[in-house]
């Protein structure tokens, strides 16, 4: 009796397991057979089936639904359609948990224009959407770029990355996602719906929207969800471009954002952009999204939310007494802030209030003077060495003289007005060197004629006398434009060397560009053929501006340079000696094309009244002794620019520059200036536009056809620096300095 017992549960035990296994089968296979080598993929929305497949082991599904990002039975964000199939596999719509909780802000305007009609591109959109992602959520963040056209560096990369391994965005068949394109208002609410795990579903009732319209259920989930809705006229326009103001409202919505309509009255008073009335739809989404939710508070009294330290609205920053529990207030100007902005130092209040102004890395005009910001949002650099450049310690930029600082601002803050956007441009720098050339400065012997070679120390000296004499030497012509280049913000630097193939003491500005080419700067010598001031000398030479070393409309021996003096030898004798620059430096003779090395023999040569004037060099080859003389100008003694004091209230008045003075040192000199040559264009000041707003776009699942991008501009190089002698390119021959006596 038990046996049989035993073997009727063993039956049915048999029994229930198969019923269990096809229930199971069921759920999994929908009733259908499953063929040898096949398994199902399921997916799931809750405990809805939004879709199945029968996948070939080995192979990746082709039937995952859009619209949606899907997890894993692990819980582990994945793309089904990127993983091969190995056993039964089910996958499950995934939710909101990416995104982050509370109230942030998520734009960055700068200036009093939103631009709410502006279209939105997708390396906007998507750094807009990056923003409200939870940054204590894991991602594992591909460690390439996904994208051809989105390289590392690029704006939107770490948010295309993120939002790729989401899988909330995908790109384009040909692996570009197109950052620059604007993207549409089908486009963003697929993106969107991707993000939250919103349902795709079928309903729709926009005439504009066919039923097979790639991005209908997206359309129709957002309509319903309260996201979005037609235009006034029915339609939906899903493939026109979506608008600033419409993206932002959408997020808002799609977040779950409402704004604090009454904080923001409050809060701003009058509309602080321009072009975004407080009656416009979209006017306190705008807002909302701008300001830090800790100001409203603050307007608002509700101390509570208000969080001590930085606190951030539009385009300026503030700080909370942690003590007091409110913001700091300052008067309008410059002050010393400790502990409790980003960075202690030196801040500016625009206007007198709770904030200061927020200032990304790089050069900034403001009160009459440049400035240097080192970090996003830090305090302005004081004491500070930037190159060539001196930032005091009332984070002005200084020359260490403050009468010359006074003279070259009273000449540079007209052509500069106080923006930051005519900093660096070569524009205001061909101004700068026109008012060297141009504005009555002129050639003239000077007490300190001469520096030694190599010597950099008469910058401040020369320039501050070319501004007041308005007359000088080469010396007193580079000090004075180089002083000016730096106002600009240009890494000007000064060069004491040799011009001509008879290597006579000059002096010029040189400027380094962003690929390591060295452009020379010789306003003294273009004033001097403009003016016809050297006789015997080709005048077809004229602008001296930007010339690339080597390639110069002269020769210019640099310090250290070696350098071919041409013999004296009209039945060409000798042979050619390469003498040294330098005292001391060692002499080549050219044997059958080769240099063999000589020692030299200085001999230092005086005048009558004991001054050195210069050397005889000789040179030994083979029981041949060569011989050749260097003459030097006999140098001042080097003066050192004074310690840096702060600047007076009001800049120092120059002197009256309407009227030459009267030059008793020189002979008459052709006064008829030439007109400025009007084959080159006049400089165009350049707008100063407003910094892009960090709101970026998803991209499409149904992209239009691939184009190609267009080919990458090559970076400038540095020709070959030509052999010999000082011809140029362009058949102007070397132009010889023997006549030139500085």
């Amino acid at each position: 009796m038990k046996r049989n017992i035993a073997v009727i549960l063993s039956i049915v035990s048999i029994f229930m397991c198969v019923l269990a296994s096809c229930v199971i089968r069921s759920r999994s296979t929908g009733n259908a057979e499953v063929k040898p080598g096949e398994f199902t993929v399921t997916y799931y929305q809750g405990e809805q089936v939004l879709g199945q497949e029968y996948v070939t082991e080995g192979n990746c599904p082709v039937n995952v639904p859009q619209g949606i990002s899907w997890r894993n039975e692990s819980g582990a964000v994945v793309n089904p359609a990127a993983i091969p199939v190995t056993g039964h596999t089910a996958y499950f719509a995934r939710g909101t948990a990416a995104l982050r909780a509370g109230h942030n802000q998520y734009l960055t305007i700068q200036g009093d224009m939103f631009l709410p009609d502006a279209h939105v591109t997708r390396s906007e959109a998507v750094q807009m959407i990056n923003a409200l992602l939870d940054p204590a959520q894991t991602i594992d963040v591909p460690a390439e770029a996904v994208f051809t056209d989105v390289p590392a560096g690029s704006p939107c990369y770490d948010s295309v990355q993120r939002l790729y391994a989401l899988q909330v965005i995908f790109g384009y068949g040909d692996g570009t996602f197109r950052p620059d394109e604007e993207i549409t208002r089908g486009e963003l609410l697929t993106t969107l719906c991707r993000l939250t795990g919103v349902s795709e579903i079928a309903a729709m009732s926009f005439p504009d929207v066919e039923q097979d319209y790639w991005a209908l259920g997206s359309i129709a989930a957002a309509v319903t969800e309260g996201w979005a809705k037609g235009q006034g006229d029915g339609q939906f326009y899903p493939d026109y471009p979506a608008t600033r103001a419409e993206t932002v409202a959408l997020i808002s919505r799609v977040c779950g954002r409402t704004p604090n309509n009454s904080a923001i009255d409050l809060a701003c008073g009058e509309s602080p952009y321009t072009d975004v009335p407080r009656s416009h739809w979209a006017y306190y989404y705008i807002i909302d999204a701008a300001y830090r939710n800790e100001i409203l508070s603050y307007v608002m009294g509700e101390l509570g939310d208000l969080q001590p330290g930085v606190v951030f609205i539009g385009d300026q920053m503030g700080h909370v007494n942690p003590q007091t529990m409110t913001l700091d207030a300052y008067q309008k100007g410059f002050h010393t802030v400790q502990d409790g902005l980003p960075t202690d130092g030196l801040y500016y209040a625009p206007e007198d209030g709770f904030f200061f102004q927020r200032f990304q890395p790089g050069l900034r005009e403001l009160d009459g003077s440049m400035f240097y910001v080192e970090r996003a949002d830090g305090p302005f650099a004081t004491d500070y060495d930037l190159g060539y450049l001196h930032f005091g310690s009332n984070g002005r930029y200084t020359s260490g003289d403050t009468e010359l600082d006074g003279y070259v601002n009273a000449i540079m803050n007209p052509i500069i007005q106080g923006d930051t956007a005519n900093l660096l441009s070569e524009a205001k720098l061909r101004e700068a060197y026109n008012i060297i050339v141009f504005g009555g400065y002129r050639y003239g012997s000077h007490f300190n004629s001469g520096w030694a070679r190599g010597s950099t120390r008469w910058t401040v000296t020369a320039a501050k006398s070319m501004f007041q004499e308005k007359r000088g030497t080469c010396y007193y012509f580079a000090g004075a434009f180089l002083h000016l280049a730096r106002r600009l913000g240009f890494q000007a630097y000064p060069i004491c060397g040799g011009v001509g193939t008879r290597n006579n003491l000059h002096a010029w500005v040189m400027i380094d560009d962003e690929y390591g080419n060295e452009y020379i700067y010789d306003t003294e010598l273009d004033w001097a053929y403009r003016n016809h001031y050297y006789t015997g000398v080709s005048y077809g030479i004229m602008d001296m501006f930007k010339q690339l070393r080597g390639h110069a409309n002269v020769l210019y021996i640099f310090p250290g340079d070696t350098y071919i003096v041409p013999p004296n030898d009209e039945e060409e004798l000798l042979p050619t000696i390469i003498w040294p620059a330098e005292p001391g430096g060692q002499a080549f003779i050219e044997i059958d094309g080769e240099l063999m090395p000589m020692d030299t023999v200085w001999t230092e040569q005086y005048d009558e009244a004991g001054t050195l004037t210069g050397y005889l060099v000789s040179a030994t080859y083979e029981g041949n002794t060569y011989t050749n003389t260097v003459l030097l100008d006999a140098p001042p003694a080097e003066t050192l620019p004074p310690e840096e004091t702060l600047p007076p209230e009001a800049s120092p008045i120059p002197p009256d520059y309407s009227q030459p003075p009267v030059n008793t040192d020189q002979p008459p000199v052709n006064t008829d200036q030439p007109p400025v040559n009007t084959d080159e264009p006049a400089p165009t000041e350049p707008v100063a536009t407003e910094e892009p707003v960090a709101t970026e776009e998803p991209a499409p699942t149904e992209p239009p056809a691939p184009t190609e991008p267009p080919a990458p501009t090559e970076p400038p190089f540095e020709p070959e620096e030509p052999s010999g002698g000082g011809e140029t390119e362009t058949g102007n021959a070397d132009v010889s300095t023997d006549e030139v006596t500085e």
